[in-house]
């Protein structure tokens, strides 16, 4: 299961869920404000030649990404899920994965 890391907007593997604590957003606003996974890693990768990566990510993202990532933080959550952009869609058995274990998670 891929997450976000609240503090830096980074991508995080953690192969078995039940081993941490995450907030979770699934709920999709309008085409525009959607974040996909490839926008995200999209973000991840220009990040890598900003002085200040972080800063970069956050101030990329759209708003509904930031301020839950700040939300989640601020309740103590260090991960957070959104399945617009947690989940890689160009892979079937992601996807597949994904929409038959989201309830468990």
């Amino acid at each position: 299961m891929r997450v976000i890391d609240t503090r830096t907007g980074l991508f995080v593997w953690v192969n078995n869920p039940h081993d941490i604590q995450y907030a979770v957003l699934s709920h999709v606003w309008g085409p525009d404000e959607e974040l996909s996974y490839e926008g995200l890693l999209a973000i991840h990768c220009a990040a890598r030649d900003s002085p200040n990566p972080r800063w970069y990510i956050f101030d990329a993202v759209p708003a509904k990404v930031k301020e839950f990532c700040a939300f989640a933080q601020r309740q103590g959550f260090h991960f957070a899920w959104i399945d617009t952009c947690c989940i890689d869609k160009s892979s079937s058995a992601e996807l597949e994965e994904a929409i038959n274990s989201m309830y468990r998670w």
